[in-house]
């Protein structure tokens, strides 16, 4: 018993003995990232054809373009000899506003197809941007969602259905060919692009002016009565409702709920009129195709002159 014991003893000392020297040789600890390091930048790689017309395009505009929403790897320390990294990714669900639940997207699968594009958004979307509404960079992506309502249509006057998204460093576009598009086509796109980057700085420094001068034009028509994002069958029960007497372009957002239609919403009646103000040249060919509905005339106006007033350029 006593040399059992004497073994057990001596196995403990020596077991203790182990740990302490492993103990003893303690990992480096993980390193923060350099805070001030600024990730949007974008680096030449001439072996890379893709990457080196990305290059060219930030030289040429400024905004950097990715292709994935994770844009650097970044070596903090190592744990058991195995390296560590932090991978530092676009702030796709986040804006100004707060976190984005209902954006969904889907990457690229070929970089090469972003090649196409770089043309059109520098040459038809950038060069019309004002100088006070900043792009931080743009996401290419293959599919973007915003929201998924069932039943709904949320393609708007550019009869684009997938819209470009305002994320808070980036700002997300779904990739086309324009190769492929018709000139029409061209302009509707190029038109969403334009009138979500107008409507996010619209809506954080001018929301007054829009309620008040582009919302106020449907609201006072129609005193006493709910419009925006009303059933049709509320607004007049068991009659037929003809969204441009309100002021709504036939192309608006519309929406059913219970498989009951509704009005738009005031943000996406902003967007649709802030869609047509891109797409059409003048005025004048707006009046022509809605010279019957007074309020949609003024409307286009109220955003025009909204447009405007944040550094917008039109012909007329």
């Amino acid at each position: 018993m006593m040399a059992v014991n004497k073994i057990q003893i001596i196995s403990s000392l020596f077991f203790l003995l182990v740990l302490s020297v492993v103990s003893c040789k303690k990992e480096a600890p993980l390193q923060p990232g350099d805070p001030d390091k600024n990730y949007l930048v974008v680096k030449d790689n001439p072996s890379d054809p893709v990457d080196h017309a990305i290059f060219k395009f930030y030289q040429e505009t400024s905004v950097p373009v990715f292709y994935n929403d994770t844009i650097a790897r970044e070596h903090v320390g190592d744990s058991a000899g195995i390296p560590v990294y932090f991978y530092h990714k676009l702030a796709t669900n986040y804006t100004l506003l707060g976190r984005q639940n209902g954006l969904s997207y889907q990457l690229i699968a070929e970089k090469e197809w972003v090649l196409p594009v770089l043309p059109l958004l520098k040459a038809e979307v950038l060069l019309q941007v004002p100088a006070g509404i900043p792009v931080h960079s743009i996401l290419l992506v293959k599919t973007l969602q915003i929201r998924g309502i069932p039943g709904s249509d949320n393609a708007g006057f550019s009869s684009i259905a997938d819209k470009p998204y305002p994320a808070l460093n980036t700002f997300i576009i779904p990739l086309v060919n324009p190769d492929t598009m018709t000139e029409a086509g061209r302009k509707n796109y190029v038109a969403s692009i334009l009138a979500k980057m107008a409507s996010k700085k619209l809506l954080l420094e001018h929301l007054t002016q829009i309620k008040s001068n582009f919302y106020g034009i449907t609201i006072n028509s129609f005193p006493g009565q709910r419009i925006y994002g009303e059933r049709y069958n509320v607004i007049s029960p068991g009659g037929t409702i003809v969204p441009q007497e309100y002021g709504f372009i036939p192309a608006s957002y519309s929406l059913s709920l219970m498989n009951r239609k509704i009005m738009p919403y005031a943000q996406d009646d902003l967007l649709t009129f802030l869609e047509a103000a891109f797409t059409y040249d003048t005025t004048a060919a707006f009046d022509a195709d809605y010279t019957t509905y007074p309020l949609i005339l003024q409307k286009f106006r109220a955003a025009r002159t909204l447009l405007k007033t944040i550094g917008f350029r039109f012909a007329d």
